[in-house]
């Protein structure tokens, strides 16, 4: 019975919109493939938080910090709603 806002079904990632720049071409393959892979999530976030918000939207470091420890929060708390714990 889930289904939250920050659950994504294989089918639904394809739909993901991402800030797109032409440099985004050069990994979205490399993104692919850790998904397809189920790479840990962490090393996921860092990857694509280094090159989509620091590199291509020019976020600063405690504002990526910030973000991701929202992401994580809000997380954790769906995951202990479900009685699981990955992050």
């Amino acid at each position: 019975m889930a289904g939250g806002v920050l659950e994504l079904m294989p089918s639904e990632v394809e739909k993901i919109l991402l800030p797109y720049k032409n440099v985004n071409a050069d990994f979205i393959v490399e993104i692919d493939e850790m998904m397809r892979k189920k790479s840990d999530v962490n090393k996921l976030l860092e990857f694509t938080n280094n090159l989509i918000l620091r590199d291509g939207c020019g976020l600063s470091k405690n504002e990526i910090k910030l973000a991701d420890n929202i992401w994580k929060k809000l997380s954790k708390r769906r995951l202990n709603r479900n009685g699981k714990s990955d992050i």
